[in-house]
């Protein structure tokens, strides 16, 4: 997804996808405003997964600042 919140390549249906991505997008903007850059080092966040009982959701921008990568997966599936 782009940094705007939107779907780029999704296997979801178009308003599912649509959803997510909005939702993300303002997860992320709300996690930078909130996330003070002296607990980051200087470092950039790479990943971050948030997990409940029915998904686990992976948020990894690119190091361009230009997309995000996105990956909603079952929890409960086997390995």
């Amino acid at each position: 997804m782009t940094y705007n919140g939107l779907p780029i390549r999704t296997s979801f249906k178009d308003a599912e996808a649509i959803h997510y991505a909005a939702l993300i997008s303002e997860f992320i903007r709300k996690a930078k405003s909130v996330v003070e850059p002296s607990l980051l080092n200087g470092t950039p966040i790479d990943v971050i997964r948030i997990r409940s009982n029915k998904n686990e959701i992976i948020i990894a921008p690119d190091s361009k600042g230009e997309t995000i990568l996105v990956v909603v997966q079952d929890a409960l599936a086997q390995a």
